[in-house]
């Protein structure tokens, strides 16, 4: 695909999973062995799904807006802000009620026209 075509696949696979809350999203563009890493760790695509349904029903109200998409090659850098209201205990924090932003970008490697490997990194208001 085109640098062009990465970008927009790697934001829609932002907008359908983080805004429209389609997890099937995962399967659909990821490949089946795709190596995912959130901040420092390694998960598989399973736990991946389990941790965005836990964001989904953490905070109902999240928005993520991609903000800047930089390609080269086979990847894509996209920075985003994620937009969401604290309204339950999360990593033990008690809810604040207070609208809140976490930064980040995600970088996707693309194999033909899946995505084959993605890097996460985001700061974290809570806990």
């Amino acid at each position: 695909m085109s640098l062009v075509e990465n970008k927009k696949t790697a934001k829609d696979f932002i907008n359908e999973l983080q805004n429209a809350k389609n997890i099937d999203i995962i399967d659909e563009l990821l490949v089946d062995e795709c190596l995912i890493h959130v901040r420092s760790k390694y998960v598989e695509k399973d736990k991946y799904k389990r941790i965005v349904e836990s964001n989904h029903k953490y905070f109902p109200d999240m928005h993520v807006e991609v903000i800047n998409q930089i390609a080269e090659g086979d990847r894509v850098a996209s920075q985003w802000k994620n937009n969401f209201t604290h309204t339950q205990e999360v990593f033990g924090v008690k809810p604040t009620y207070e609208s809140m932003t976490i930064n980040g970008v995600s970088i996707y490697e693309f194999v033909g026209q899946k995505i084959s490997q993605i890097w996460i990194y985001f700061d974290r208001p809570l806990g």
